[in-house]
C-alpha cells in the first residue's frame, strides 16, 4: 500500500504558475516579493539595461536611476518599501531605497571615503542591510536605520548582509583570511555569532524570519553542499537533503510559517525548484497544476501565503513565475482526522459554508484530477469522507471544489 495523504490541501503543495516576465509588452525581471502580492525587481530597457521597478496593483512603475545607466531593487517589505541599486553619474554602483517615486541614494550616509555598495534586504519597519566597500576596496556588512548607516565591525576579512528581520537582526556571509565562508548572525546589540554549518568549511546564511530560523547552504564534512534550515534559539540545525539524484542544494528564502524555498542541482549542473515544509522536500515540477512546458529551476522568494518567486524554462526560454497555491473558497480539509481508518480506506474532516455544494476530487500528480464523490452539501456541521479505492497509489493527493 501506498502513502497517502491530503498535503495538496494541507500545505499548499499544488500550485497554479503565471509567468511574469513579460506583462503588458514589458519585459521584467522580478526579484523579490512581498505579502500583499507585488513583486519588486526591474524593467529590462530595449537595450538590455535594467531599470528599477515594482509591482503595483494593476500596473509596474519605473523608478529610473540615481544617474547611471541602468538599477534594480533586490527586496521588498509589506510597505512596499523596496531596496536595491543604481549606478550614480559616475558609474558607480550604490545602495537605494525605493519608498516614494524616486530612488534615495543610501551612500550618502555610509562613511567617507567609501566605494560601491548595494542593499539586499529590508524590514518592514525600515531596517535595510547589504555591502558597501570599504577604503581598502573590501566588502563591509551595514545596516541602515533612519538615517543612520552602521557598519556591523571588521570581523573576518570581508561580510555581506543578506537579509534582516524587524527587530534589526541580520544574516550574511563572511570570508576568513584563508578563504573560508560563514554565515553569520548579528543581533541589534552588536553580538555576533555564527551559523554551525553541517561540518565543512562553507557556510552561508541567506535569509531569516521572524522567529529567526536562517536558511542557507553548508558543506558536509564530505564537502557536500546542502541546504540547511537553523533556528537560532533551540542551536538546531537540520540538512535540507536534495532531490532525488541530485547531488547539492542550496536554500535561498522563508517565510514566517517556516516553509523553505531553493534550489536542488544534479551531476550536469541542471537545477529544480524545491519547497521544504512539514519537515520534507518537495520538488516544484510535481506540484504545478499545468500541462504547460514548464521546469522549474530555481526558487528564490516565498511570502506567507505560500505565493513563491522562481526561475524557470518555457519551452526552452528563461522564465521568471510566480506560483500561487490554488485556493479553494473558504473550504477545507482538516489534516488532524485525516488518517486510514482501515486497510485501504482512507478518512478525512471536511467543512465549508453551510449550503454550498461540494465535489471531492483526488490526484497523484496535481496536474490531473477526478471526481471521487458526488455533488454535496454542506451542513452547519463538519462532513466526513472516506476514499476506500485507494489502490496502490505512490501518493494521492485530495481536494474539494464548490460546485452550482
Amino acid at each position: 500500500m501506498g502513502a497517502l495523504g491530503v498535503m495538496g490541501m494541507i500545505h499548499g503543495q499544488c500550485y497554479q504558475a503565471v509567468v511574469i516576465s513579460r506583462l503588458e509588452q514589458e519585459t521584467v525581471s522580478p526579484r523579490a516579493l512581498n505579502n500583499n502580492g507585488l513583486w519588486a525587481g526591474a524593467v529590462i530597457s530595449s537595450g538590455g539595461l535594467e531599470i528599477a521597478a515594482r509591482r503595483m496593483t494593476t500596473n509596474t512603475v519605473q523608478y529610473g536611476t540615481i544617474g547611471g545607466a541602468s538599477s534594480c531593487l533586490l527586496a521588498i517589505n509589506d510597505n512596499d518599501w523596496a531596496v536595491g541599486y543604481s549606478y550614480d553619474g559616475n558609474g558607480v554602483e550604490r545602495a537605494v531605497l525605493q519608498r516614494g517615486d524616486n530612488l534615495e541614494d543610501l551612500s550618502l550616509s555610509q562613511p567617507a571615503g567609501f566605494g560601491a555598495s548595494s542593499a539586499l534586504g529590508v524590514s518592514n519597519y525600515g531596517h535595510v542591510t547589504g555591502w558597501v566597500l570599504d577604503e581598502a576596496g573590501l566588502m563591509r556588512a551595514f545596516l541602515y536605520f533612519q538615517g543612520e548607516f552602521t557598519l556591523l565591525g571588521n570581523f573576518d576579512a570581508s561580510q555581506i548582509g543578506h537579509d534582516v528581520n524587524d527587530t534589526g537582526t541580520v544574516v550574511g556571509t563572511s570570508k576568513t583570511d584563508d578563504g573560508k565562508m560563514r554565515g553569520f548572525i548579528h543581533r541589534p546589540a552588536g553580538t555576533l555569532e555564527y551559523v554551525p554549518g553541517l561540518g565543512g568549511e562553507l557556510t552561508k546564511a541567506y535569509a531569516l524570519n521572524s522567529s529567526f530560523s536562517v536558511v542557507g547552504e553548508s558543506a558536509t564534512i564530505l564537502g557536500e553542499k546542502r541546504a540547511y534550515l537553523y533556528n537560532y534559539h533551540s542551536r538546531a540545525i537540520t540538512n535540507l537533503g536534495v532531490l532525488d539524484g541530485h547531488i547539492a542544494s542550496r536554500a535561498l528564502a522563508i517565510n514566517d510559517r517556516s516553509q523553505v524555498v531553493g534550489e536542488s542541482i544534479d551531476g550536469a549542473g541542471r537545477k529544480r525548484g524545491f519547497l521544504y515544509t512539514g519537515g520534507k522536500l518537495y520538488d516544484l515540477n510535481h506540484m504545478i497544476s499545468q500541462d504547460d512546458p514548464l521546469t522549474v529551476c530555481s526558487a528564490f522568494a516565498i511570502n506567507d501565503f505560500g505565493e513563491i518567486l522562481a526561475e524557470a524554462l518555457y519551452d526552452g526560454e528563461s522564465v521568471t513565475v510566480q506560483l500561487s497555491p490554488l485556493e479553494i473558497s473558504r473550504t477545507s480539509i482538516d489534516a488532524s482526522a485525516a488518517g486510514f481508518t482501515s486497510p485501504g480506506v482512507f478518512s478525512f474532516k471536511l467543512t465549508g459554508p453551510a449550503g454550498s455544494n461540494y465535489v471531492v476530487q483526488c490526484s497523484t500528480d496535481c496536474a490531473t484530477w477526478r471526481d471521487i464523490s458526488e455533488p454535496t452539501s454542506f451542513g452547519t456541521s463538519p462532513a466526513y469522507f472516506q476514499d476506500d479505492a485507494t489502490g496502490d497509489a505512490v501518493i494521492t493527493l485530495y481536494r474539494l471544489r464548490l460546485v452550482d
